[in-house]
């Protein structure tokens, strides 16, 4: 019996110490897993962008894999387990110079862990020997995923620059595309140029005085030891999708500790060039939902209008503060210079003229590389931004042009006075009313190539705009945010097609003529001429694009847009098409009353109704117009109306659509005064909108204060932000404004309705939550 005990007790001990061995053990493992895990997140650094720019690193890491033996190679082609000495530091460097140059920071996918150990650039079979190494090569490309898809999802297109070192030229850096196999949908969409020309990546790389392999314009191939490896061709548009990646071999001079940050700087210069000629710099009219917007800067600049196809031949947003090439053709104290000036031009610095009295005609003007129309088709279109702050109408006050300088090229400030040259003849031109008056010729397309004429001021006239009812849409108004572009075109006749055209105009509009005298083929001088005023002209994001193929058409993707034109839509109708024009992925249609009754809503996916007059734009709608938006919308069309559009949109006129179950409060004082006011994002708006602040000032100009309407028939709206200051002009009592609504979300039937109260699109750095706006209500056509 006592044996017994014994033997029971041993047993009981031995099992208790096996189990807490087996325990003990299990606690290491996973220890040791945890250790694991924490050292792939510190092998591997992604981050977050907020451009359509990915930088990839590969090859730059130092660190060891803990327990992990180095690759042999084994029937791995071209095996090389070394490093690209400085890649990732180099990597770093240059998302940090972007930063600094743009405001805002490009993704990163950088790998700390040594190339010995893991080759990320290698498609897997070859990439890793050891299974411990498996999880981080998926980590690294999950990164490069996932940016791919955000920048698609965000921007539409994009691209990825894959760094790499090399030391055959150690003064070198070589393009690797696969001869720009992995660029298609770059060199498809901007011609073979934006691959090879001035205006490319590599290009801008050798304006900074490094070498590039191939050399500019060069039709030679790609080095074959460096054209491209696994991560361009995994990545890139070789197969499709619109995400283009190049890849760097940098020469070990260029990446040496002594050099880098130089380096650094001047490839971050190259590609900021390249991405304001070929990408989006904003987020499109439509951010995906899964975007954390604490991480990312949703509400920044806007970029060039996307709708201007061809090669662009010459490109100057003054970024450089300078105005080097710009040549001040008067002898006057008027000043020409680059500066940043107040107002609602969306970039900065701005080339600005301020003449020095209100007679004779200002002009200035710039070279770029001459350009011929040699075949029918084709195109050269010069386009820009302008605004200026004259207040009252002058007759043909502003014009621009292309010309042909017969290698008569002007070289300083006040050479008009002196050698008249340059600008005689060859070129056709734009004048322009100042003001808000309609008159005979509002707008005059003229054409000059005979020595007889003075420059630019008679020239042959070959279009001009009758007179009507309303103000011109092609006239240069005080205070407005303007795109204007001038696209002369040969025809199967020789001649010469000219077509004048702004954001606030549409194609019912345009300014059409057709060469009268001798075409001029040849181009080479852009030019700028201000008459009768004191104003400041600001100028911005001078382009001009060359191609044989026309205007870009709309493609599938593109979120279509209808804007109301018609009576009742006011001045800010201008700001709203100024907004829509230069957001990449949107096609806009300017509708009239009748357009609406007709049932051209039907071929879009969204209505929005500008500010102005809610009791115009009802009325002139009509019962029947009214009665088309409301079935619009209830089939699943979505709807923007801002001010006098969020009146329309109401359930509490005799002339509203009733879309949105809301009423007005002080209806007598809708005349309260405008100006700036703050309002307070909720919760919701800040999800919705992407308003990385919670308190926001926005322009207010005597938009309706919203209240639940209690409509049994309509679903109650969502408030996304509230008055927070209040103006109480004209007669309208103070206290009331503070706490309504400012920003409402509603549904009707299956359409989606946002009304601002405010004015977004007139508050320079808020005009993007009108795209986001569209966004949330466009239609969903995958439910069609």
């Amino acid at each position: 019996m006592l044996a017994e005990m014994k033997l029971a007790n041993i047993r009981a001990f031995l099992k208790a110490t096996f189990t807490f061995l087996f325990c003990l053990q299990w606690l290491s493992t996973c220890l040791l897993l945890a250790d694991e895990s924490q050292e792939a997140e510190q092998l591997v650094a992604a981050s977050v962008g907020e451009l359509p720019i990915i930088l990839s690193a590969s090859h730059g890491g130092a660190r060891p894999v803990p327990g992990v033996p180095q690759r042999q190679g084994n029937q791995v082609k071209s095996f090389n387990p070394l490093p690209d000495a400085g890649t990732a530091i180099l990597t770093e460097l240059l998302a940090e110079e972007i930063e600094r140059l743009t405001g805002k920071r490009p993704y990163t996918v950088i790998a700390k862990f040594h190339r010995k150990y893991v080759d990320a650039n290698r498609a897997e079979a070859w990439a890793y020997e050891s299974e411990i190494t498996k999880d981080l090569y998926h980590k690294y490309h999950r990164a490069l995923a996932d940016a791919r898809r955000e920048v698609i999802d965000r921007w539409g297109h994009g691209v990825l620059l894959d760094i790499h070192g090399q030391s055959t030229e150690p003064n070198s850096i070589f393009r690797g595309t696969v001869n720009g196999k992995t660029t298609k949908h770059l060199v498809n969409r901007f011609a073979l140029g934006a691959l090879v020309g001035q205006d490319s990546l590599f290009g801008h790389i050798a304006r900074q005085g490094l070498s590039v392999v191939p050399a500019i314009d060069s039709t030679e191939l790609e080095h074959p030891l460096y054209n491209g490896g696994f991560i361009v061709n995994t990545y890139g548009s070789r197969n499709g999708g619109t995400l283009d990646a190049v890849q760097l071999e940098i020469g070990t001079e260029l990446r040496s500790k002594a050099t880098r940050s130089e380096t650094a700087k001047k490839l971050a210069y190259a590609v900021a060039q390249f991405a304001n000629n070929y990408l989006p710099k904003t987020l499109p009219s439509y951010a995906p939902k899964h975007v954390n917007h604490e991480k990312t800067a949703v509400l920044v600049g806007l970029t060039l209008n996307s709708s201007i196809s061809g090669d662009v031949t010459y490109t100057d947003e003054f970024a450089d503060s300078k105005r080097d090439g710009w040549i001040e053709l008067d002898s006057d104290s008027s000043t020409l210079t680059v500066q940043q000036l107040p107002g609602q031009l969306p970039s900065a610095p701005e080339l600005n003229l301020k003449a020095s009295d209100t007679s004779t005609l200002k002009e200035y003007a710039t070279h770029f590389p001459p350009l011929s129309l040699d075949n029918p088709g084709d195109f050269v279109t010069l386009s820009f931004d302008a605004r200026h702050d004259n207040i009252g109408f002058i007759d043909r006050g502003f014009r621009f042009g292309l010309f042909d300088s017969n290698k008569t090229r002007f070289k300083s400030d006040g050479e008009h006075g002196t050698n008249n040259v340059s600008l005689d003849d060859n070129g056709y031109f734009a004048m322009l009313d100042l003001g808000g008056s309609t008159t005979a010729d509002s707008a005059v397309l003229r054409e000059s190539n005979n020595n007889e004429q003075e420059r630019l001021w008679e020239g042959g006239r070959i279009a001009f705009d009758a007179p009507d009812k309303t103000s011109d849409p092609l006239i240069f108004s005080c205070n407005k945010n303007y795109f204007y572009s001038l696209t002369l075109t040969r025809n199967t006749s020789g001649s010469i097609d000219i077509v004048l055209k702004n954001n606030a105009s549409d194609e019912r509009n345009w300014l059409n003529g057709t060469s009268k005298l001798t075409p001029t083929l040849k181009f080479d001088t852009i030019y700028f001429g201000t008459l009768g005023s004191t104003a400041d002209f600001a100028i911005d994001n001078v382009m001009v694009t060359r191609g044989s193929k026309g205007e870009r058409t709309v493609r599938d993707s593109d979120v279509r847009v209808g804007v109301y034109v018609d009576e009742g839509a006011g001045p800010s109708v201008n700001d709203l098409l100024f907004v829509l024009t230069k957001s990449a992925g949107v096609s806009v249609t300017h509708l009239n009353a009748e357009d609406i009754r007709s049932g051209k809503l039907q071929s879009l996916d969204l209505l929005m109704l500008p500010g102005g007059s809610g009791g115009g734009q009802g009325r002139c709608l009509g019962e029947d117009g009214r009665d088309a938006i409301r079935k619009f919308v209830d089939a699943g069309g979505g709807f923007v109306g801002i001010c006098a559009g969020a009146y329309v949109a109401s359930s509490d006129y005799t002339w509203s659509l009733n879309i949105l179950d809301a009423r007005v409060i002080d209806r007598e004082h809708w005349n309260r005064g405008s100006g700036t006011v703050g309002i307070s994002m909720t919760d919701a708006g800040r999800e919705l909108l992407g308003a990385k602040n919670q308190k926001l000032s926005i322009h207010y100009a005597q938009g309706p204060l919203l209240a639940p309407g209690n409509r049994p028939d309509i679903g109650d709206f969502e408030t996304l932000a509230t008055f927070e200051s209040e103006i109480a002009k004209n007669g309208a009592p103070e206290g009331v404004m503070k706490g309504t609504t400012a920003i409402a979300r509603g549904k009707f039937g299956n359409g989606q309705v946002i009304c601002f109260s405010p004015h977004p699109e007139m508050t320079n750095g808020l005009e993007q939550l009108v795209c986001l706006a569209i966004d949330h209500v466009k239609r969903d056509r995958k439910k069609q």
